[in-house]
């Protein structure tokens, strides 16, 4: 199993609401991932949905975060940049927040 082997952990543990264009306006999947790569992460904990609620991916069933679109999708772009590169990933562990999920939800609706 991957976690045996695995001691370069990495989680950005962010929680941001999307009220302020400036949130995410200069994040880039390819040069965080770059950022992994210089640090010899070996897994990396992503999230799918903060605890407010917001999904960063696109979704039917609940609510995006407003400031990621495009090319700027927080989990594709960083699913394919992870992979397409020569790094040291050796796992992506994805965490989805159920507990406070219909926050979002009703804006959306």
């Amino acid at each position: 199993m991957w976690y045996k082997n695995a001691y370069r952990r990495h989680l950005c543990d962010m929680h941001l609401t999307d009220w302020d264009d400036s949130f995410f306006s200069e994040f880039s999947p390819e040069q965080y991932v770059e950022n992994l790569k210089l640090a010899k992460v070996q897994n990396a904990m992503i999230y799918f949905q903060s605890h407010v609620g917001l999904c960063y991916y696109p979704t039917e069933c609940g609510v995006m975060h407003g400031r990621l679109w495009g090319a700027r999708i927080l989990f594709g772009a960083f699913a394919i940049s992870a992979t397409k590169t020569a790094s040291p990933l050796r796992a992506i562990t994805v965490f989805f927040s159920t507990p406070l999920s219909t926050t979002a939800i009703p804006r959306g609706a």
